[in-house]
């Protein structure tokens, strides 16, 4: 279960990669959730794909530009 502070009205991407030095990470998921301005939310997601490797997760969110 990953779980990261979401900002609302930001766009938030959920990456994974097999290493964490890669240069490319590869989408996962792309989520947004409506709040007042400055507003934290707890977000989670369940990665349900099934695999025996390691993988590494990222989030990066880009707040709503006005």
């Amino acid at each position: 279960l990953l779980s990261w502070d979401a900002v609302a009205n930001g766009t938030n991407f959920v990456e994974w990669s097999a290493s964490v030095s890669a240069p490319q990470w590869q989408p996962l998921i792309v989520t947004n959730y409506f709040g007042g301005p400055g507003d934290l939310l707890r977000a989670s997601y369940l990665d349900q794909v099934p695999t025996n490797a390691s993988r590494f997760y990222r989030v990066r969110i880009e707040p709503q530009r006005y």
